[in-house]
Protein backbone atom coordinates (compact mmCIF):
# COMPACT_ATOMS: atom_id res chain seq x y z
CA UNK A 1 0.00 0.00 0.00
CA UNK A 2 2.78 2.36 1.03
CA UNK A 3 4.56 1.63 -2.02
CA UNK A 4 1.66 2.51 -4.51
CA UNK A 5 1.22 5.89 -2.43
CA UNK A 6 4.84 6.73 -3.02
CA UNK A 7 4.45 5.49 -6.83
CA UNK A 8 1.69 7.32 -7.49
CA UNK A 9 3.27 10.45 -5.62
CA UNK A 10 6.48 10.05 -7.43
CA UNK A 11 4.20 9.94 -11.08
CA UNK A 12 2.50 12.72 -10.48
CA UNK A 13 5.80 14.87 -9.88
CA UNK A 14 7.23 13.70 -12.76
CA UNK A 15 3.98 14.49 -14.82
CA UNK A 16 3.77 17.68 -13.61
CA UNK A 17 7.23 17.80 -14.84
CA UNK A 18 6.51 16.81 -18.02
CA UNK A 19 4.44 19.41 -18.43
CA UNK A 20 6.91 22.01 -17.48
CA UNK A 21 9.94 21.17 -19.31
CA UNK A 22 11.06 22.87 -22.10
CA UNK A 23 10.84 20.00 -24.77
CA UNK A 24 9.42 19.06 -28.19
CA UNK A 25 5.79 18.31 -27.72
CA UNK A 26 6.81 14.73 -29.25
CA UNK A 27 9.31 14.01 -26.82
CA UNK A 28 6.74 15.30 -23.94
CA UNK A 29 4.42 12.67 -24.99
CA UNK A 30 6.79 9.78 -25.49
CA UNK A 31 8.06 10.34 -22.57
CA UNK A 32 4.97 10.41 -20.53
CA UNK A 33 3.52 7.33 -21.93
CA UNK A 34 7.03 5.78 -21.55
CA UNK A 35 6.56 6.39 -17.98
CA UNK A 36 3.03 5.85 -17.58
CA UNK A 37 4.13 1.88 -18.59
CA UNK A 38 6.85 2.10 -16.38
CA UNK A 39 5.09 3.37 -13.31
CA UNK A 40 2.25 0.81 -14.10
CA UNK A 41 5.03 -2.08 -14.32
CA UNK A 42 6.55 -0.88 -11.30
CA UNK A 43 3.47 -0.69 -9.19
CA UNK A 44 2.55 -4.76 -9.50
CA UNK A 45 6.11 -5.56 -8.96
CA UNK A 46 7.99 -5.95 -12.03
CA UNK A 47 10.51 -3.56 -11.46
CA UNK A 48 12.81 -5.06 -14.78
CA UNK A 49 10.21 -3.87 -17.09
CA UNK A 50 9.71 -0.73 -15.16
CA UNK A 51 13.61 0.40 -15.13
CA UNK A 52 13.20 -0.36 -19.12
CA UNK A 53 9.95 2.11 -19.37
CA UNK A 54 11.55 4.46 -17.13
CA UNK A 55 15.09 4.15 -19.34
CA UNK A 56 13.42 4.93 -22.92
CA UNK A 57 11.52 8.20 -20.91
CA UNK A 58 14.52 9.61 -19.75
CA UNK A 59 16.35 9.19 -23.38
CA UNK A 60 13.17 10.99 -24.31
CA UNK A 61 13.09 14.02 -22.18
CA UNK A 62 16.28 13.78 -19.41
CA UNK A 63 14.58 14.71 -16.42
CA UNK A 64 15.80 14.50 -12.86
CA UNK A 65 12.50 12.82 -11.43
CA UNK A 66 13.01 10.38 -14.07
CA UNK A 67 16.11 9.35 -13.55
CA UNK A 68 15.12 8.89 -9.78
CA UNK A 69 12.19 6.65 -10.61
CA UNK A 70 14.67 4.49 -13.11
CA UNK A 71 16.85 4.02 -10.13
CA UNK A 72 14.22 3.26 -7.54
CA UNK A 73 13.42 0.24 -10.61
CA UNK A 74 16.49 -0.72 -10.65
CA UNK A 75 17.09 -0.63 -6.53
CA UNK A 76 14.17 -2.75 -6.13
CA UNK A 77 15.59 -5.38 -8.66
CA UNK A 78 18.80 -5.88 -7.56
CA UNK A 79 17.61 -6.88 -4.23
CA UNK A 80 15.36 -9.59 -6.65
CA UNK A 81 18.29 -10.70 -8.62
CA UNK A 82 21.32 -9.77 -6.96
CA UNK A 83 22.80 -8.60 -10.22
CA UNK A 84 25.59 -5.69 -9.85
CA UNK A 85 24.61 -4.24 -13.21
CA UNK A 86 21.46 -3.25 -11.89
CA UNK A 87 22.98 -1.97 -8.51
CA UNK A 88 25.83 0.30 -10.30
CA UNK A 89 22.80 1.98 -12.40
CA UNK A 90 21.04 2.74 -9.64
CA UNK A 91 23.64 4.54 -7.76
CA UNK A 92 24.45 6.43 -10.89
CA UNK A 93 20.83 7.61 -11.23
CA UNK A 94 21.04 8.49 -7.85
CA UNK A 95 24.33 10.25 -8.31
CA UNK A 96 22.95 12.31 -10.96
CA UNK A 97 19.80 13.15 -9.39
CA UNK A 98 21.63 14.54 -6.28
CA UNK A 99 23.66 16.08 -8.16
CA UNK A 100 20.92 17.70 -10.48
CA UNK A 101 18.32 18.66 -7.21
CA UNK A 102 20.40 20.52 -4.70
CA UNK A 103 17.57 20.41 -2.36
CA UNK A 104 13.77 19.38 -1.62
CA UNK A 105 12.55 16.81 -4.45
CA UNK A 106 12.75 13.21 -3.33
CA UNK A 107 16.91 14.54 -3.15
CA UNK A 108 16.67 12.71 0.93
CA UNK A 109 15.41 9.58 -0.44
CA UNK A 110 18.13 9.24 -3.41
CA UNK A 111 20.53 10.43 -0.28
CA UNK A 112 19.58 6.95 1.49
CA UNK A 113 19.11 4.81 -1.54
CA UNK A 114 23.22 6.03 -1.91
CA UNK A 115 23.72 5.06 1.78
CA UNK A 116 21.93 1.82 1.65
CA UNK A 117 23.87 0.62 -1.97
CA UNK A 118 27.20 1.74 -2.06
CA UNK A 119 28.67 -0.24 0.81
CA UNK A 120 27.03 -3.36 -1.13
CA UNK A 121 29.01 -2.25 -4.14
CA UNK A 122 31.89 -1.67 -2.66
CA UNK A 123 31.61 -5.44 -1.18
CA UNK A 124 30.50 -6.24 -4.59
CA UNK A 125 33.79 -4.98 -6.20
CA UNK A 126 36.27 -5.71 -3.40
CA UNK A 127 35.19 -9.86 -3.91
CA UNK A 128 35.64 -9.42 -7.40
CA UNK A 129 39.14 -7.74 -6.98
CA UNK A 130 40.45 -10.86 -4.18
CA UNK A 131 39.07 -13.15 -6.59
CA UNK A 132 41.10 -11.75 -9.47
CA UNK A 133 44.30 -11.54 -7.60
CA UNK A 134 43.90 -15.61 -6.94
Amino acid sequence: MVRTIVTFAVGLGVLACLGAAPARADDRDAAEKLFRTGEAAFASGNYVVAAQAFEEAYAALPLPAIAFSTAQAYRLQYFVDKQPSRLKRAIDLYRLYVEQIASGGRRDDAVAGLAELEPILGRIEAEMNGAAVQ
